[in-house]
């Protein structure tokens, strides 16, 4: 894929979470993550019907419950899913310095199903007659 289509496809996925880059302040993003049984991790995108279940340690799972708050992080520029951690912070530093790494402060939801509950209220809102798409 060019640079180009991962910058835009990236800057979908910034706007679907609500992320922003960091001279913007630390954007509040709302609840985006929810902990299931098992340490599954589900992150909550704007106008999805679905969640993206990301690979988790069960530690980072029960770390993230009990704090109730991560750090959503998106950059607009490929990173190899081979990265070596020393990598992965050049990438987050420079990134960040750029300006093209765009996160925000999301809350882990109070129980998997209160975020459920709010997903399908607002799905249902903006579906009644009369709303935009």
């Amino acid at each position: 894929m060019d640079p180009a289509a991962i910058e835009r496809t990236m800057h979908g996925v910034a706007a679907s979470l609500g992320v922003a880059p960091r001279d913007q302040g630390l954007v509040n993003v709302g609840e985006r993550l929810t902990v299931h049984p098992g340490g599954v991790i589900l992150l909550h995108f704007d106008g999805a019907e679905y969640a993206l279940r990301l690979p988790a340690h069960p530690r980072w799972a029960q770390t993230i419950a009990g704090f109730g708050k991560v750090l959503p992080a998106v950059g607009l520029d490929e990173l190899p899913s081979v990265a070596s951690p020393a990598e992965v912070d050049e990438y987050i530093e420079t990134g960040g310095e750029t300006g093209r790494l765009l996160v925000g402060l999301a809350r882990v939801a109070d129980s998997p199903c209160t975020a459920a509950r709010r997903a399908i209220a607002a799905r249902r809102l903006d579906r009644r007659p009369g709303r935009a798409r």
